[in-house]
């Protein structure tokens, strides 16, 4: 039954099932930066990323990629406007009316505003690189080295 359309096709007769929706991740292009915009990723975007995703998104952990730097946010700078548009990253289930949490992995309001409309026009070119991973469980990096992209 899986192989009907191709069968049609080939027999010269109307395929009965011509359009299927796919299933699974955007395939996303990187955007051209906005030179205007006052978000940066070395500002604002990198820090979010740290505090809210590379617990998960680094090497050797449970996400299926990493955000550790530049190229690699952008390349899913799509999905990832997708995910935060939706509220399913960063995953975070507990009732907010039950209380506050310490751990608390949700986006903030502001977070949320300045990575959903970068993304979706590209972030200034101006970045940080060189960053590295300090301590064994820690998400925290450091940058060195102020670069701009062209």
């Amino acid at each position: 039954m899986g192989n009907a359309g191709l069968e049609e096709l080939l027999s010269g007769e109307n395929v009965s099932q011509p359009f299927t929706e796919a299933v699974g991740c955007i395939i996303g292009r990187v955007r051209k930066p906005d030179p205007t915009s006052p978000i940066t990723y070395s500002n604002q975007i990198a820090r979010i990323m740290q505090r809210r995703c590379v617990e998960c998104h680094r090497p050797g952990e449970i996400a299926p990629f990493s955000l550790l730097d530049y190229s690699e946010v952008v390349g899913w700078a799509e999905m990832i406007a997708e995910v935060v548009r939706e509220s399913r990253m960063p995953p975070w289930h507990a009732d907010p009316k039950h209380g506050e949490f310490v751990n608390d992995r949700r986006l903030t309001d502001e977070e949320r505003e300045q990575i959903l409309p970068g993304f979706a026009k590209g972030h200034q070119k101006a970045i940080l690189t060189s960053c590295r991973q300090h301590g064994s469980s820690s998400s925290v990096h450091s940058c060195r080295k102020k670069r701009t992209w062209n």
